[in-house]
């Protein structure tokens, strides 16, 4: 027998003993039931998480909707911030006495 043979026949036979000793003394096997279990509840946790973000997908549709309406309710208050401005600087004494009265009289101070 040549230095080569000897050679390969000892690699040969250390890794048979190593696959034999893996297999042999390994603790669990490759698929067994409570892998099963887990995949199970993982699968009814990822149904679960699934109904949430749908859920969560027709809130955000339905906020989308009340931004798009106040973003048309924008130009509507400059407006009327803008006629405000101009009834205040066009407004002699007796105007902004009467004004700061009604603002007064809402508060209920007297």
């Amino acid at each position: 027998m040549s230095s080569r043979e000897f050679k390969l026949l000892i690699a040969f036979l250390s890794f048979t003993f190593c696959a034999m000793f893996f297999i042999m003394y390994k603790n669990e096997p490759f698929f067994n039931m409570n892998n099963s279990k887990a995949i199970y509840l993982m699968s009814k946790e990822n149904d679960s998480l699934k109904n949430e973000i749908s859920l969560e997908r027709i809130k955000i549709s339905e906020y989308q909707c009340k931004i798009d309406s106040l973003e048309d309710l924008k130009p509507q208050v400059i407006i009327k911030y803008v006629q405000k401005n101009k009834s205040i600087d066009n407004a002699n004494v007796n105007d902004l006495v009467n004004e700061y009265k009604g603002i007064f009289t809402k508060s209920n101070i007297k």
